[in-house]
């Protein structure tokens, strides 16, 4: 598939690039390291 714009994944998920693959998406993984830890006091 041509997008008009670079797709872009920013996921390390090796199941959700398979996917894009799978239909035919051109694509680059593009992934940071983030802490996505919550704090304490979050309310649940």
């Amino acid at each position: 598939m041509v997008l008009s714009r670079p797709l872009i994944l920013a996921s390390k998920s090796p199941r959700r690039a398979q996917l894009l693959r799978e239909a035919g998406f051109s694509f680059r993984v593009e992934t940071f390291d983030v802490d996505e830890s919550f704090s304490e006091e979050m309310p649940v």
